[in-house]
């Protein structure tokens, strides 16, 4: 190994100095670069990449071309546990086709895994369901070859009439898979999909033939054909069909040439080098010289069957049983898994057990290595003692009951409890009598219910009464309370009242501007400025205000086990963003640009600037004080400079560059310096807009929009995609 590595040296630094000592054929740099590249994704650098699954591929390929196996037990195990869990997640054709073929390398059978909670999985079944349904999205003309691909690896994966479907669809839609609009990417996995059939398919013949011209059409006078990461798929699906690569030539360069022009100076990868896309798909390239006897990359098929077992988590179940079945359970630092349920690894754990009216308690609970590893379940028995007897008169409290509500006609949807107290009239105003340790929720439904007031509550939250409901006035409408003039912390079931008090119940059209504005008063001492700096970063508008969450219970029924459901959430608890209603978010739907402005100044708790900017915007619009906030900010400009279209539909740049100006705000560091050395792993990178490419390069180097094969600048972006910018940004400026 030693040995290898001062080789590879030596080649590196020949390579660079032009040394003619000792020529170095072009075999000898190719492999050299080969075995770098294997070596360096050997170990746990093949576990944590981005690209593990296409690398397992590439791995069990080198190990089959040299015979050496190179991943040890113990790192495969933790490679099959990921490509496990993803592969249970999965719900698209594209992760469901990486995820086979990736268990198929292994030498595992994808209808034959089982999870590490002990479920079992057939992925293949997931994929060919989606096939079965003709669902849209497998026949994406990116998405279509790895499809092919994946049920290729096995004899029984797919049925004659499955497989003539996906190829006769190939066939079909071969006018958007040969287009060049963004790149070769489309044609060249295409075509290794194909190849099997080139020589017992008239048609499929037909079309690669046809392609093929038009994919060496981008080969430019290097011998590259566009990037590293593009030239890798084009060499795959060229071997595959018995194309040798020195036949390819541009300018007296062939593709091994053109592949060598982009390598690393360590020689152990191709750039860009930021992330590991163009080596992985470079690697693929170099590795599919080496097969022979007419073996094509990927095709697994021959691989043993074994079935797949995740490594089982290693925890015990437990459960408290706690007496009142309302107590509040906590184990610090570690969440539940459901209700009053925790699964704890082994270790000595402190708990407790607290309720407003009873008293707390305390212990500890050990879970013993042996607990953990077989999953024995354990379960905690607490009985809270009460602090004072009920059910005597002196255990009653009398609670004042306001709910107050204003003028629908007037508010012109800018009301709020803060300012406008004065124009809000009682839609209620009653005395009940509850007992001592009984919640402000009691005492509002016990109001309610004795004035035959119609309510809707959710697990303890009020979204409507007397059928005024939140969002009826806007995305920040709704329903809040005070208890004696002060907000709670807590919400309204965890609110517990021990005394004669007042509540009042308001309606507000902005509850941004009730709690949250009065929440911040500095003193004298400037404890609360030393508060304010545990959250953000130094350098960020002072204007910009952290969001608390307000309804930690918020989320939307169409959002479950969608990819972007825990940024929605997240985002919908502090208010930032809403669904079309209560129930649906739409997280596939798209978004306008004035919906984008008003996320963003809701995110950033910014304070509305007032003002008339753009033509196309009247003031009685729900978000013309939005948009003339984020346009005061910076955030955003108009598509001229009198309009600012608001119902346009937001693409993918518009998004990156408003969200790189809102980072800037936050205090985030947005200078690029070179755009292209990061977009450039993307082959229609050069199709974005000059005035987007520092935005998008900023959003790729901080993980705010999701690696691809392509940035796809002008397409149209899905609200749960913008839900995750904006959480991710967030996050990275300390704000959530």
């Amino acid at each position: 190994m030693q040995t290898k590595r001062i080789l590879s040296i030596i080649l590196s630094v020949m390579l660079i100095l032009g040394c003619c000592l000792c020529p170095i054929s072009a075999a000898e740099i190719q492999e050299g670069i080969i075995h770098n590249i294997a070596q360096k994704y050997s170990g746990e650098n093949l576990v944590n990449d981005s690209n593990m699954m296409w690398f397992v591929s590439d791995m069990t390929v080198y190990e089959q071309v040299y015979h050496k196996s190179m991943i040890t037990p113990v790192i495969k195990q933790d490679c099959l546990d990921k490509i496990i869990a993803e592969a249970d997640a999965a719900t698209t054709p594209s992760a469901l086709a990486k995820s086979i073929i990736a268990l198929r390398a292994l030498g595992y059978d994808a209808k034959n895994v089982n999870t590490a909670n002990l479920t079992k999985i057939d992925v293949v079944n997931k994929l060919t369901t989606l096939v079965d349904s003709k669902d849209a999205s497998v026949t994406n003309e990116y998405t279509l070859p790895y499809v092919i691909l994946a049920l290729q690896q096995g004899t029984d994966y797919a049925t004659n009439q499955q497989m003539d479907y996906l190829i006769s669809t190939a066939l079909e839609t071969k006018a958007a898979w040969q287009s060049t609009t963004w790149g070769t990417d489309a044609a060249t996995p295409m075509l290794l999909s194909l190849a099997p059939y080139y020589n017992s398919n008239a048609l499929v013949k037909a079309a690669v033939d046809e392609t093929i011209p038009i994919i060496t059409a981008f080969q430019d006078e290097t011998g590259l054909i566009s990037n590293a990461a593009s030239h890798g798929l084009a060499m795959a699906a060229f071997s595959a069909l018995g194309i040798d690569s020195t036949s390819i030539t541009n300018n007296g360069k062939d593709l091994f040439d053109g592949l060598m022009s982009v390598a690393t100076e360590n020689n152990d990868g191709f750039e860009p080098s930021y992330n590991s896309f163009s080596t992985e798909q470079g690697f693929r390239g170099l590795l599919s010289t080496l097969l022979t006897d007419g073996t094509r990359i990927y095709d697994f098929a021959d691989n043993p069957y074994n079935e797949a077992h995740a490594s089982l988590a290693e925890y015990a179940p437990v459960t408290f049983d706690v007496t009142p079945a309302d107590a509040v359970v906590n184990i610090e630092g570690v969440s539940q898994v459901d209700s009053f349920k925790y699964h704890l690894p082994a270790g000595t754990y402190n708990y407790s057990v607290s309720h407003a009216v009873y008293q707390s308690n305390s212990g500890i609970v050990i879970i013993s290595p042996e607990e953990a590893q077989n999953h024995i379940p354990k379960t905690v028995s607490v009985t809270l003692s009460p602090k004072q007897h009920f059910g005597g008169s002196d255990n009653n409290i009398n609670v004042k009951v306001k709910v107050m509500v204003h003028n629908e006609s007037e508010c012109q949807n800018s009301f709020t409890y803060r300012h406008n107290s004065d124009l809000y009239k009682p839609l209620v105003s009653k005395t009940v009598t509850i007992k001592k340790g009984q919640s402000v929720l009691k005492a509002l439904t016990t109001a309610l219910n004795s004035n035959n007031t119609a309510y809707v509550e959710n697990n303890g939250y009020i979204s409507s009464i007397n059928n005024i409901k939140e969002f009826d006035h806007g995305s920040n409408s709704g329903w809040m309370f005070t208890v004696d003039g002060a907000f709670s912390d807590k919400g309204s079931d965890q609110t517990y009242l021990s005394n004669n008090q007042t509540i009042v119940w308001f309606y507000t059209d902005d509850y941004t501007l009730e709690r949250t504005s009065q929440s911040y008063s500095p003193s004298s001492t400037g404890s609360s400025n030393k508060s304010e700096q545990q959250w953000g970063l130094e350098n960020k508008n002072p204007d910009i205000k952290k969001r608390e969450i307000t309804d930690k219970s918020k989320t939307f029924a169409d959002v479950k086990g969608h990819k972007n459901q825990s940024a929605i959430e997240a985002l919908a608890q502090r208010g930032i963003i809403s669904g079309k209603d209560n129930i649906k978010f739409e997280p596939d739907g798209l978004m306008t640009r004035a919906e984008f402005a008003t996320i963003i100044v809701n995110g950033l708790c910014l304070p509305i600037k007032d003002g008339k900017i753009f033509t196309d915007i009247s003031s009685d619009e729900w978000f013309f004080d939005y948009v003339n906030t984020a346009y005061a900010y910076g955030i955003i400009k108009g598509v001229s400079d009198k309009e600012f279209n608001p119902d346009g539909l937001i693409t993918k740049e518009e998004a990156a560059v408003m969200a790189f100006r809102a980072a800037s705000l936050c205090g985030l560091d947005t200078k690029i310096t070179n755009y292209r050395n990061i977009l450039s792993g993307f082959s229609d990178y050069t199709t974005s807009s000059k005035w987007a490419t520092d935005a998008l390069a900023f959003c790729y180097k901080n993980n705010l929009w999701e690696d691809d094969l392509k940035i796809q600048p002008s397409i149209k972006v899905c609200r749960g995609e913008i839900a995750q910018l904006i959480y991710s940004m967030l996050v990275i400026s300390k704000l959530i």
